[in-house]
């Protein structure tokens, strides 16, 4: 199980303070990092969203914590997540309208529907509803993968 992600923010405290909305938590400090943020993924969760500066890397070093390094180039990469919250579509679109988020409804090969968030326009959360999330349940396991892509080779 993932427990936790980590992503970049043009502005991180407002991108936490509008991710926390999404499941009715505060946006916490983060205070490993300078102008670094947490968003837990309910209240009785220990999963949650780090923000940190965008640009700032995570290396290998030798310390306890990954090092932070801006001095190299971003480049787009295919990192995105699905994660669910408890608030309906509408309150998602309220949400993304009042942080200037592009979102929209999209259907996943008729399978199930996610909503795509654009975290300041740029990261990709495919956001569930609690329904989305039962239908994303039902497909996204082992066996259904197996019966319709294939067994390993």
């Amino acid at each position: 199980m993932i427990k936790h992600i980590s992503i970049g923010a043009k502005n991180p405290a407002r991108t936490a303070q509008t991710l926390a909305q999404f499941w009715q938590v505060p946006a916490l400090p983060f205070p490993m990092y300078e102008d670094s943020y947490v968003v837990f993924l309910g209240s009785n969760t220990s999963c949650c969203v780090e923000i940190y500066p965008l640009g700032q890397l995570t290396l290998n070093g030798n310390n306890t914590l990954p090092e932070l390094d801006r001095s190299k180039p971003l480049s787009a990469g295919p990192f995105h997540a699905a994660l669910a919250v408890e608030i309906d579509e509408a309150q998602i679109g309220r949400i993304c309208d009042a942080a200037g988020w592009r979102y929209r409804t999209v259907d996943r090969g008729g399978v199930f529907q996610v909503i795509e968030v654009w975290i300041e326009n740029h990261t990709l959360f495919e956001i569930l509803t609690p329904e989305m999330a039962a239908a994303y349940e039902q497909f996204a396991n082992v066996d259904n993968w197996q019966r319709i892509f294939g067994k390993a080779s």
